[in-house]
C-alpha cells in the first residue's frame, strides 16, 4: 500500500483501525505524507515498535509526544522511551 496516494483523511482512518501494519517503510512514509499520525501508528503497532526500538529512527518531537501519551507503562518509558530522548536531545543540543 503506498500512503503517498491517499489523501490524509483516508490515512488518519487507515492509521485509526489499524489497517496500517507496523513496518520501517510505512513508518517513513507515514513521516513524509502524514506526520501528524506518526504517534497514533506507533501506538496502534506498540508492541511491534517496542520490539524493533533499536532499529527505529524517529524525530525528538516524536518521542516526546509518546512519552507525554498514556500509552506507554513507566517501564516501558523508562527502558525504551527517555533514554531516546536523551540520546536525540543531546544530539540535537550538539549540532
Amino acid at each position: 500500500m503506498d500512503l503517498a496516494k491517499f489523501e490524509y483523511d483516508r490515512i488518519e482512518v487507515l492509521v485509526n483501525n489499524r489497517y496500517v501494519p507496523y513496518s520501517h517503510e510505512y513508518l517513513k512514509s507515514m513521516y513524509k505524507v502524514a506526520p501528524e499520525q506518526v504517534v497514533n501508528y506507533l501506538i496502534y503497532n506498540k508492541n511491534e515498535f517496542v520490539n524493533d526500538i533499536e532499529n527505529v529512527d524517529l524525530e525528538i518531537e516524536t518521542v516526546s509526544a509518546l512519552i507525554a501519551r498514556d500509552c506507554f507503562n513507566e517501564l516501558e518509558i523508562n527502558r525504551y522511551l527517555y533514554p531516546m530522548w536523551m540520546s536525540l536531545s543531546r544530539w540535537k543540543f550538539e549540532n
